[in-house]
């Protein structure tokens, strides 16, 4: 921070926030095959020099090339002759038309030299290896729309190397900076938000690909998944409230909900997962924070690593491979998705049947023995049981409860496949009520629940009647 004031006539307040932590307009260019983006805070101007240099303003000053631009002479850095990039033209480099990137470091303005300027574009940016922190000529590095990683120019690190800036000028400017700079290299960037239950949440910045924000009317149903029509192609959304299992029916912090995010718009983190782009949809992003998130403990839910203390603040870390292997299970495996998403299918049966009045969820369990034991508890009307289940599966379950209790209706989850065929014939031969289809889809909420009370409510209903409510006696 840089505070400047002359009595008076005022205070000048400059703060410069470090690159990685942000989102920015960048220039993109290109030098030889490769792409490069300049920041756009360092952006004078462009100019385009044609024809012979002789007749278009560059001279040589003591063996540089400089630039009369406006009768004033400007300092030239080629990008593809510092970064050493080698060019498939054999041209002549004083034949034909330069592209010129007007660039300000610090209070020096120096002009840059590149093949092709380009477009601006929002960018993510995400800081680079702490083994590739001593290049002071980049800044980190960017994935652009096609997929392909592009390096971001540190316009103040290239005009040193260049030998527009002196490094001494820096140094004196950053004091004993250089303690600081090995302490942030020990630090991790991370994108902090909120969970689908008030959690605060993160995931490493260099895990997304972008950040994006969709007006909620643009989302469409694609059989059963939801999905976005984004940069020419159809991006599946995943929403983390269906996946990922809460911890409490209310938010910690009732003011809370008044800051939530407009529901007109989704937040979505996009994310490249094996080898396909795929959109998770949460509640709210709130920052992206640089920490050395030191102190850890265990995670207290499937789909979380563990929690840290991020900025002072207690955060879980979301297990983005996880919770996205197991969202998009259908598309890769459905047999998978089976084994994975057993508690998907317990938050999405709580949500599913909550709206109805009649039916009330007295009690869930993660497991067979867990269930066993909850039934003496919570005295049930009725029992669904998944048949992938750890330490005591479905049918072991089933078994069981017919011994112990063997007028309890109770109706199975069966898959969509071959072998979730042949074990919902065996369920049944054990004494299963009935069954109903696993829904297979954790991408759309709406959807899943649509699915569930559709064969759910009326079995249930069918096997454990509501009694009618008693008129009241005339008065």
């Amino acid at each position: 921070m840089d505070v400047q004031s002359t009595p008076g006539v005022g205070t000048t307040v400059k703060t410069k926030i470090p690159l990685t932590l942000a989102i920015i307009p960048g220039l993109v260019v290109r030098s030889g095959n490769k792409r490069f983006v300049i920041p756009q805070v360092s952006l004078i101007e462009l100019v385009r020099i044609d024809g012979d240099p002789s007749r278009t303003g560059i001279e040589m000053v003591h063996g540089a090339p400089v630039y009369r631009l406006r009768g004033r002479l400007l300092p030239l850095v080629y990008l593809d002759r510092e970064l050493k990039i080698e060019k498939k033209s054999v041209a002549s480099e004083d034949d034909g038309v330069r592209n010129m990137v007007v660039l300000q470091a610090d209070s020096r303005q120096f002009g840059l030299i590149a093949d092709e300027i380009r477009d601006t574009e929002e960018i993510v940016v995400k800081p680079l290896d702490r083994r590739l922190k001593s290049l002071k000529t980049f800044a980190g590095a960017t994935i652009m729309g096609d997929g392909v990683v592009a390096l971001i120019l540190d316009v103040l690190g290239l005009a040193q190397r260049a030998g527009v800036v002196s490094e001494g000028q820096d140094r004196a400017a950053g004091g004993s900076g250089a303690g600081d700079k090995e302490t942030a290299s020990d630090k991790q960037t991370f994108l902090v938000f909120s969970g689908p239950d008030d959690a605060r949440m993160a995931v490493p910045l260099g895990a997304l690909a972008r950040l994006e924000e969709f007006p909620s009317s643009q989302v469409e149903d694609s059989g059963t998944e939801s999905v976005i029509q984004y940069r020419g192609k159809i991006l599946p959304l995943i929403y983390l409230k269906v996946v990922l299992e809460e911890r409490r029916k209310r938010r910690r912090h009732p003011e809370a909900q008044e800051a939530m995010p407009d529901p007109e718009s989704i937040q979505v983190l996009v994310c490249n997962h094996e080898g396909s782009a795929v959109g998770l949809v949460v509640e709210q992003i709130l920052d992206i924070i640089a920490d050395r998130a030191d102190v850890k403990s265990p995670a207290t839910r499937p789909g979380v690593l563990y929690a840290a203390v991020i900025d002072n603040r207690v955060t879980e870390m979301l297990d983005l491979e996880v919770v996205l292997k197991a969202a998009t299970a259908p598309r890769v495996h459905e047999e998978e998705h089976a084994r994975m998403g057993d508690w998907v299918i317990r938050k999405v049966l709580s949500d599913g049947l909550a709206p109805d009045s009649a039916l009330e969820v007295v009690g869930t369990a993660a497991n067979g023995r867990i269930a066993l034991a909850k039934i003496p508890q919570v005295h049930p009307d009725l029992v669904t049981l998944d048949v992938e289940m750890p330490e005591m599966d479905g049918l072991e379950t089933l078994a069981a409860i017919r011994k112990l209790y063997p007028k309890l209706p109770v109706i199975m989850f069966s898959t969509l496949t071959e072998r979730g065929a042949a074990t919902t014939l065996e369920a049944l031969s054990l004494g299963a009520s009935d069954y109903v289809t696993k829904p297979s889809n954790a991408g759309s909420l709406d959807v899943t629940l649509r699915q569930l009370r559709e064969q759910l409510i009326p079995k249930i209903k069918a096997l454990c009647p509501v009694p009618a409510e008693t008129p009241a006696a005339p008065a």
